[in-house]
């Protein structure tokens, strides 16, 4: 049986994918009374707001919906930051 941590990462990857981006990892830290669902993505030239707000939208009403993570948490969605190349 999954637990909710996996189920939360296959469907941020199946919602960054469908907005054309690549799910770099997915993170959860228990802060306290607010626990933080950290969720890092990439897009091949740069990613923008945009993904970040589409992936945050997509994955917080499924979430939402199947009520999967114990407590309270906040829902953070970024870029990797940028990459050098050689």
């Amino acid at each position: 049986m999954k637990d909710w941590l996996e189920e939360v990462r296959e469907i941020a990857k199946t919602k960054a994918e469908s907005v054309g981006v690549e799910l770099v990892k997915v993170e959860y830290k228990n802060a306290g009374k607010r626990s933080i669902l950290r969720i890092v993505i990439h897009r091949e030239g740069g990613t923008g707001i945009q993904d970040c707000e589409r992936v945050s939208r997509s994955v917080e009403a499924e979430l939402d919906a199947k009520n999967l993570i114990p407590g309270r948490y906040s829902l953070e969605v970024m870029s990797r930051g940028i990459t050098l190349k050689d």
